[in-house]
């Protein structure tokens, strides 16, 4: 279908290597391929991210055949783009290139054009991989990770207790655990987090699969600490179930599938009084300065995935000891 002008969309994949090897209870990896989303209108352009994903040749084959079915049509409309059944990452990517197109065409920056004021600079987490229990001191000494306010650690069922008591041993600040649906009761959660007496635990990050429902709702009401969904979050509208298995929820573009719904997202969960957090993939500074734009009414960033990358491609964003900030640029600012 064709609507308005004739619109141009490419995709281009790029592999960039990592800083270290990012590893999480569902695999590992020390290289990240990324893909960009351009569309263009014949005087100007936009670029959209699309990160999250694995490095099975297959998926990357899927993700291209999708986009350009959804190329061949010349699609001007961001209505019209959820019509098209895409992954949400691939389909964050398209919406967030138009928008900004759309926005850049109006001479509006995206957060002006979206209606939110960034909330800038923002204190993001920096992330610890899953590690060996006696690296953890290593890893943290080596990437100076004392500069930062407040830390995450990704957890197994491999030692969990372990990791995050050498890192307690180092570092005072408050420590996020996510362990990304590693454990499989909220008895088995619940004995995690007793062992870790005397650390400022600041919330549990998606300890259960998803589908654990039943669990999730005995754990929120016996948790010492607050419990985050992440997972069990993707491109849906939020309903009262989120409402009562979680005291917050962590958006990501990526997950969400676009900035209107990801807002969408944040505000229902405020209206809640749920917790909010706003994350991100392993994903350059392009997909970060889109996530602090919208970084409003949100009450936790961890935005540090730009800062993975030996040669991160766009320098949108400075960060010095967790502190986020835009570099000049027209698109991401603060009006």
């Amino acid at each position: 279908m064709q609507n308005g002008p004739m619109y141009k969309w490419s995709i281009q994949q790029v592999r960039l290597p990592l800083k270290f090897t990012w590893k999480i209870s569902k695999g590992e990896s020390s290289e990240k391929s990324l893909f960009f989303v351009k569309v263009e209108d014949g005087a100007r352009s936009g670029m959209g991210e699309v990160a999250g994903i694995t490095t099975d040749k297959q998926q990357f084959a899927n993700l291209i055949e999708q986009f350009n079915d959804f190329a061949d049509d010349h699609v001007s409309d961001i209505a019209e783009i959820r019509n098209y059944d895409l992954p949400p990452h691939l389909e964050f990517g398209i919406s967030s290139a138009l928008t900004h197109l759309e926005a850049e065409k109006k001479g509006h920056s995206l957060s002006r054009h979206l209606g939110v004021q960034p909330s800038l600079p923002i204190t993001t987490s920096f992330s610890l991989p899953i590690l060996p229990p006696d690296q953890t001191l290593d890893f943290f000494y080596k990437y100076n990770l004392d500069q930062y306010s407040v830390l995450k650690i990704k957890v197994s069922q491999d030692n969990p207790v372990q990791s995050c008591l050498q890192l307690a041993e180092v570092y005072k600040g408050p420590i996020r655990i996510d362990a990304n649906e590693a454990f499989q009761t909220h008895n088995e959660v619940l004995d995690f987090i007793g062992q870790l007496k005397g650390i400022d635990i600041q919330f549990v990050e998606q300890p259960m699969p998803r589908q654990k429902k039943k669990e999730y709702l005995k754990l929120k009401v016996a948790s010492p600490v607050p419990v985050l969904a992440d997972e069990s979050l993707q491109n849906q509208v939020l309903d009262e179930e989120f409402r009562e298995l979680f005291h917050g929820i962590n958006v990501k573009l990526m997950k969400a599938g676009s900035y209107q719904r990801a807002l969408q997202q944040i505000r229902q969960a405020k209206a809640w009084d749920m917790q909010v957090m706003l994350g991100c993939m392993v994903e350059s500074s392009l997909g970060i300065a889109g996530a602090m734009a919208i970084s409003q009414d949100v009450d936790y960033f961890d935005l540090d995935g730009f800062l993975y990358f030996k040669n991160e491609p766009h320098n949108l964003v400075t960060e010095n000891k967790g502190q986020l900030t835009y570099r000049q640029n027209p698109l991401f600012s603060v009006d």
